[in-house]
């Protein structure tokens, strides 16, 4: 798609350096590596072009620091929320009459957790859910501070890199629901 390859030739017009994109097989052993899925439009994104200046995740070094230094940020988020579980929202909507012992409440935030879709790192603490969302949202993850950060993937990095002016318009409308993460928001 021409999309990509004019974003990506925008990006680098930010100063973000870029590898050759990643072709199905590298992929694939890339999901295997660290028991994940990416989600066809990051699969799209690094078909065209793998970002890896500042903040972004370099997949392809497969060294076993940098394997270690990309698994912790794949668990940030689940780090973030276990370690803030008592400023973590209850939502009964999804959940039920909040428990009044604290012990019993964290145990079932817990349950929630592991039941929830991995989220891949984009770029600092954005993330995409692994899922396979139409569109598929990018979050802003911190502890248990979660907001939606962009509607698609290719419209987060035009917003991240001030290519394009957020549109106020998404914040307002209902976004794809992401099991669990989107009931703490």
């Amino acid at each position: 798609m021409e999309k990509w390859s004019e974003l990506i030739s925008a990006l680098k017009s930010k100063g973000v350096d870029f590898e050759i994109g990643m072709d199905n097989k590298e992929i694939e052993k890339i999901e295997k590596v660290y028991k994940i899925r990416f989600p066809l439009d990051l699969k799209k994104f690094y078909g065209y072009g793998l970002p890896v200046s500042y903040s972004f995740v370099n997949w392809r070094d497969l060294s076993k620091e940098n394997i270690e230094k990309n698994k912790l940020r794949i668990q940030a988020p689940i780090k973030g929320i276990k370690e803030s579980l008592n400023d973590v929202d209850w939502d009964e909507v999804y959940w039920g009459k909040e428990p009044k012992d604290e012990k019993e409440r964290n145990k079932k935030i817990l349950d929630h957790l592991n039941q929830a879709p991995r989220l891949i790192p984009i770029y600092s603490h954005r993330y995409i859910s692994e899922l396979e969302l139409t569109p598929n949202p990018v979050i802003s993850i911190v502890g248990s501070d979660i907001i939606y950060y962009g509607e698609t993937l290719f419209s987060y990095l035009q917003y991240e890199f001030k290519l394009k002016e957020k549109n106020i318009e998404y914040y307002k409308k209902k976004k794809n629901f992401i099991p669990f993460w989107s009931e703490i928001m």
